[in-house]
């Protein structure tokens, strides 16, 4: 089962998917109740195809699309958003292709991100295991045989024994079930205030922050300009751009902003006082108002933050690998060298007895 189900969120390469046939069928001026019920028996994803088969119906029924839409369960509030306004200003079909865009280029960032932790996750997870084999399975038979012979092990065969037997323990078998058990406490009595301590210590990390923190204000600048473009005033936009925001921490951000927003502040001002946004980010958002170029400022920003993210993962990623690389060979390294060594000495003593 996959996290998106689990949450209750459609995946977003799913979304970017059925946007773009929405988009394509409508713009050859195909009836809007024909279009949707042509895209949902071709659409892959189960979830997608519920939600236009259940449109479809209420579509024949009289609803309009955006309140079709409101009623099913996982859609954001953007998809919903930009459809009513598609909708009241006749451009329904450009409305869902900003939104394939919008979908697509946030689907292609996370992949990236994803990937630069997911390789070192499962390097550290195999050397673990085998790691495990050698020292609960081959070293106990080496050091058998040396205690049949009253031998001493070397220094660095006895460490490796203290782990195997540290690694044997009944109760490191319960080592896991401390941090699951941690998680799922965190979900069960999570609060706004708790998620947000947790994002703001995860934007604190090093490399992993930074790139947290661009992707998010990505996805900010991202919605704001989609909802602008689509028609929308400034505070009506920010409204819905907080709703939509993953990280806690910048939703709160967010959410501060608007209020400044409703109350007559600028949103390149606002966006500079909040501390949480990068300063190129406020810097565009302030002369996109000057100009009158707000909307195209603020995809530019969103674009160069997604690129930003996708740069700093790729380059994280470009020294995890050699440092994983040669951390895994030193471990290796020391695991042959603990386990040989005895057989070493043992042939030594063997040859120095025979002679």
């Amino acid at each position: 089962m996959c996290w998106e189900r689990f949450n209750g969120k459609i995946k977003e390469d799913s979304l970017a998917l059925a946007a773009g046939q929405l988009a394509a069928v409508l713009s050859a001026k195909m009836p809007l109740t024909d279009a949707v019920a042509l895209i949902a028996p071709v659409t892959s994803d189960r979830r997608i195809r519920r939600v236009l088969e259940n449109c479809s119906r209420l579509l024949y029924s009289g609803s309009t699309l955006s309140e079709a839409f409101a009623l099913q369960k996982g859609l954001p509030v953007v998809w919903v958003e930009a459809v009513r306004i598609g909708e009241e200003t006749g451009r329904l079909a450009p409305a869902f292709g900003y939104l394939a865009d919008y979908y697509r280029r946030r689907s292609r960032v996370k992949k990236k991100v994803r990937a630069a932790t997911r390789y070192p996750a499962f390097l550290c997870v195999l050397t673990l295991v085998v790691l495990r084999i050698v020292m609960t399975s081959l070293l106990p038979a080496v050091t058998a045989v040396f205690s049949a012979f009253d031998a001493e092990l070397p220094a660095p065969t006895r460490a490796l024994a203290a782990l195997s037997r540290f690694f044997s323990s009944p109760w490191i078998c319960l080592l896991p079930v401390v941090p699951a058990v941690i998680i799922l406490l965190y979900f069960l009595i999570k609060t706004d205030r708790s998620a947000v301590a947790a994002a703001t210590w995860r934007l604190r990390l090093p490399f992993f922050g930074r790139i947290a923190l661009l992707t998010a204000a990505g996805q900010f600048s991202d919605t704001v300009s989609l909802l602008l473009g689509s028609g929308l005033s400034l505070p009506e936009a920010m409204r819905i751009t907080v709703q939509s925001i993953d990280n806690p921490t910048v939703r709160s951000a967010a959410a501060t902003v608007s209020a400044k927003i409703e109350a007559g502040e600028q949103l390149g001002s606002a966006m500079r006082d909040c501390g949480c946004f990068p300063s190129i980010l406020c810097e565009m958002a302030a002369i996109g108002e000057a100009t009158g170029t707000l909307q195209t400022n603020m995809s530019a920003a969103g674009a160069y933050c997604y690129e930003e993210a996708s740069a700093k993962s790729e380059r994280l990623l470009s020294m995890l690998e050699p440092a994983l690389i040669v951390l895994v060979g030193a471990l290796v390294a020391f695991v042959v060298i603990s386990v040989f060594l005895p057989l070493f000495s043992m042939y030594d003593a063997i040859g120095s007895s025979i002679r």
